[in-house]
């Protein structure tokens, strides 16, 4: 999150010692953890997002759309869900593409769809990448939006064009939602929740809001 190491670390301190029984998890799956979320096969947002997404219900009934994909793929995927995921990094595709084969998950499918070499969000919205978003028909019941920001603003134009794909009941899940003070203040939803806690794999303390269709 924002601020310089100091503030960071009080951050993460006070968070520790008012959520105690976070410590052991901190320690095993934080900061000395040397997997990626990949390997750990959990998403790479808020630990209490986690825990949250653990007990709505996920399973073969579910259609995911996740822009960005990573450890969450391989999470929404071992609960069976019908998971479509954009990726932007090939390298990153790749590896996700061989862990997913690797734990035959046939129900995941993975996309590479590079947006690089953008100049700003107009040229963005030319993509392939928005242009399935925004023109897509389909509806998802949960949309996780954590693909690479390498602009400003593309999560924030991602958020906005997948509300016309989420359906009702349905759930839009925005990591490092501390970046995106608009969305909170302006979108669709009935009412939002913001996780802000520790994460698989990150030293610090972040933040993830599930919106809710």
């Amino acid at each position: 999150m924002d601020g310089n190491n100091f503030i960071r670390a009080s951050r993460l301190l006070r968070y520790l010692l008012t959520n105690p029984t976070s410590i052991n998890r901190y320690l095993k799956y934080s900061i000395f953890c040397s997997n990626k979320p990949i390997d750990l096969g959990v998403p790479w947002i808020a630990s209490e997002a986690i825990d949250f997404l653990k007990k709505w219900g996920i399973g073969v009934n579910s259609q995911i759309l996740e822009l960005g994909g990573g450890g969450s793929t391989i999470f929404f995927g071992q609960l069976g869900a019908d998971l479509t995921c954009f990726e932007s990094n090939i390298l990153y595709s790749k590896e996700l593409i061989n862990k997913i084969s690797e734990l035959e998950l046939f129900n995941v499918k993975v996309n590479f769809m590079s947006y690089n070499n953008i100049l700003d969000i107009e040229s963005f919205k030319e993509t392939d990448y928005y242009k399935y978003i925004i023109y897509s028909n389909k509806k998802y019941d949960i949309i996780l939006i954590d693909n690479y920001e390498e602009i400003a603003g593309i999560r924030q134009t991602c958020f906005y064009a997948a509300e016309r794909n989420i359906k009702v009941g349905g759930i839009i899940i925005l990591d490092d939602s501390y970046r995106y003070p608009k969305i909170r203040e302006n979108n669709s939803a009935k009412n939002y929740i913001t996780f802000k806690s520790i994460g698989p794999c990150r030293i610090g303390i972040t933040t993830t809001d599930i919106f809710f269709y």
